[in-house]
């Protein structure tokens, strides 16, 4: 959500509240390429004075309302905490803290700083007349339903996609030419939507459909339509410095070889202003067409996330231990696995964000594989690069690559996938 008009009106403000800009002729020059709207210009020369004028009031709020018109949320959030903690009754000063968490997508907060604004005893009748008008605009947006609509095309590359070995010999056994491990490289196509459908001002109603298809694949044994479904609930409750919410989701997947349903219980969340924990509990099942209902499990897990954020990237910690009970009891497949993620996105020059991450996934089978045991490592990295650079647009790269490890070579592969993502975004 965007409240650049009411950035500018802030700005015919300053003199309100800075009555001693003179002392530095460069602050005053920094107030005036804001008013004719040379943001960019007044952030970078503000930063280059960021030694001699930090934690000063002028250069921090000229610096906080620059990094707001040039797209720098997080940067005019940690400048604007500076100054609040010195002079809390710094009604302008909230103002632009509340335009900040409005468009990181936090109404809550955002209407929590202006509650404060309005509480006020000798405020300025213009800065509560923006107050008035912003929380009025957030509650609409509050109210909003969203539709995004995403189409995705790219090539992906398998090691090992009859799950086979590479040698000509397996278990004292001649393998034909066909059975061995053989590579497969795909194009492929994805479309999806998604739909949020607000129920009441802390109440979501959100559904997803997701379909995907391999063209042309070099082995014909590669599945080549996977269908997604999600359909859930959310109830978010928002306070000023934290977030606590409850959400229900079950998703689903089929494709040629069986089928996945999955319900996701979310909950026992904390968020501040800079870090967010919480814990992720699921339940689901994988089921898979006859002949291959061996692989049948159910599956439990519990999570934790921990994240970190700054002035320029958000930082994601994600760890999970999981257990696959398999619902036939002469079934191998049953497993405890444990894991660990971490993500970092980093937000360069506005609207453009890169994120990359990396993980390993330890898998433990409990049945036996050709009489064998059977453990399994996975390395996996991502690197994406997004821009919502067009009103209500979203272009995305991404790079996907995985190595998993196993004690039976049959289950050894390497993958990865190349993808270029388009996303409109219809509100009303």
């Amino acid at each position: 959500m965007v409240f650049r008009t009411y950035l500018i009106v802030l700005l015919l403000l300053m003199g309100v509240y800075t009555e001693v800009m003179a002392v530095d002729t460069r602050l005053t020059e920094m107030q005036q390429l804001l008013g004719k709207g040379e943001a960019e210009v007044a952030f970078a020369r503000l930063q280059t004075m960021q030694s001699v004028h930090e934690g000063e009031l002028d250069y921090d709020l000229l610096l906080a309302q620059a990094a707001l018109l040039t797209g720098r949320e997080n940067i005019a959030l940690f400048v604007l905490e500076r100054v609040l903690i010195l002079q809390p009754r710094l009604y302008q000063a909230r103002l632009l803290m509340a335009n900040a968490y409005a468009r990181l997508g936090r109404p809550g907060l955002a209407k929590s700083e202006l509650r404060i604004v309005l509480s006020g005893k000798s405020i300025h009748p213009e800065l509560r007349k923006q107050a008035e008008s912003m929380i009025a605009q957030l509650s609409t947006a509050e109210s909003t339903n969203r539709l995004d609509v995403y189409l995705a095309m790219g090539f992906g590359y398998d090691s090992n996609a009859n799950t086979s070995t590479s040698s000509q010999t397996f278990l004292g056994f001649n393998l034909s030419p066909e059975s061995i491990a053989t590579p497969s490289m795909s194009e492929m196509l994805n479309l999806g939507l998604s739909w949020q459908q607000r129920l009441a001002s802390n109440s979501v109603f959100y559904t997803k459909v997701d379909w995907r298809t391999n063209l042309f694949p070099q082995a014909s044994f590669v599945n080549n339509e996977i269908s997604r479904y999600s359909v859930g609930w959310q109830k978010p409750r928002l306070y000023a410095v934290e977030y606590q919410g409850t959400s229900v989701n079950v998703t689903g997947m089929a494709d040629r070889s069986g089928s996945h349903n999955d319900m996701h219980l979310y909950g026992v969340m904390y968020t501040g202003t800079k870090r967010q924990s919480n814990v992720n509990l699921r339940i689901g099942q994988q089921r898979y067409l006859p002949g291959e209902d061996i692989k049948d499990v159910t599956q439990y897990s519990v999570g934790g996330q921990f994240s970190l954020s700054d002035w320029r990237k958000n930082t994601y910690l994600v760890t999970t231990i999981s257990q696959d009970v398999a619902i036939l009891p002469t079934s191998p497949y049953g497993r405890n696995t444990a894991g660990v993620d971490i993500r970092t996105i980093v937000k360069t020059m506005n609207p453009f964000t890169v994120g990359i991450g990396a993980g390993v996934l330890y898998s433990e089978y409990r049945g036996l594989f050709f009489g064998l045991g059977r453990q399994d490592r996975q390395s996996s990295l991502n690197v994406g690069f997004h821009t919502k650079r067009w009103t209500n647009w979203e272009l995305g790269l991404d790079l996907a690559y995985t190595d998993t490890w196993s004690s039976i070579a049959l289950y050894d592969y390497t993958r990865f996938t190349l993808g270029l993502t388009f996303k409109r975004n219809y509100q009303r």
